[in-house]
């Protein structure tokens, strides 16, 4: 197997932060990015509505593994540096360029309307308003289904997979039916305990949320064990936090892109909405790349 060499990038983020201060923030991952105004150096991070650009530097094999590797740092870096400023701190472009004299050839990658994890380069497609709207219709619903829908365009509007999956995930735990009265069940190999041997009380019990979910998923849905075992493993990941691994960003907004149809489907049951009304689900989806532009710097002349 051949191993690409590692090379160090020059790592230029461009922000809009309305404020003009220059500072450094040093990140746990060991990267320290400058806060520097956009005259500074040049760079093409410097689009319109640049008024800060943070500068940094890694080291990776190809400037694709350089944008995998800094994706949760600059979420977690953009995140903190809004919460000290009390504003928001939006990304405008990022740029990478090998680090190496000018009078060199590099390499060079620009990504024009950069966010981190964000829908710009993980669109999910497949749903559809249009269609046939009643101009006569009335609203049938209940107090859960209105938190449902309240939690389902949250995740349309989420700025990034992971607050997109946590809307449509609360939207279908809102409307999961009930599953009844069950007796205490071990996790590890599903035996059940009818009563406690100590006091010999029933354990019998309403069940847990994922002991619902799990009989919904796989009752309602069709779903087999190992898809709820790793869409769950996906929910315990967005709601509890653990490593951040560019390829789980991946899956999550595949399996956003699912629960989106499904808690669409549960909305419009329990609203009576019939399936020839919008909104319509077109099609199984997509994740769409935005464009990055990859190419060379040619050697500057030398003086």
């Amino acid at each position: 197997m051949i191993v690409q060499p590692r090379k160090q990038w020059i790592v230029y983020l461009g922000v809009r932060s309305g404020m003009t201060l220059q500072f450094t923030i040093k990140d746990k991952s060991g990267l320290e990015f400058g806060v520097m105004d956009p005259g500074c150096e040049p760079t093409s991070a410097v689009q319109q509505g640049v008024d800060q650009v943070l500068k940094s530097t890694i080291v990776a094999e190809t400037v694709q593994t350089a944008i995998e590797l800094l994706d949760p740092i600059l979420d977690r870096v953009l995140n903190v540096v809004s919460f000290r400023l009390l504003r928001d701190v939006i990304p405008i472009a990022l740029e990478l360029i090998e680090d190496k004299p000018s009078t060199e050839s590099r390499e060079w990658c620009l990504v024009p309307q950069y966010s981190p994890l964000g829908n710009g380069r993980f669109q999910a497609l497949g749903f559809s308003a249009q269609g046939g709207m009643s101009s006569d219709f009335h609203i049938q619903q209940t107090d859960k289904t209105d938190v449902a829908i309240r939690w389902f365009l949250r995740g349309l509007k989420g700025s990034n997979p992971l607050e997109s999956f946590i809307g449509y995930w609360l939207a279908i735990e809102a409307l999961v039916p009930d599953a009844g009265e069950a007796p205490l069940t071990m996790r590890c190999c599903g035996y059940r305990i009818n009563e406690c041997p100590n006091c010999r009380k029933s354990t019998l019990g309403a069940p847990g949320m994922a002991r619902r979910l799990r009989t919904f998923f796989l009752e309602k849905l069709g779903k087999d064990n190992e898809y709820f075992r790793r869409i769950w493993e996906l929910r315990n990941y967005v709601f509890h936090g653990s490593g951040e691994v560019f390829s789980t960003i991946i899956d999550i907004a595949s399996k956003s892109f699912d629960l989106r149809k499904i808690a669409v489907t549960m909305i419009k049951e329990t609203m009576a909405i019939t399936s020839d009304s919008p909104p319509h689900q077109s099609g199984d989806g997509l994740i769409i790349a935005q464009a990055v532009l990859i190419g060379s710097r040619e050697p500057a002349e030398s003086k």
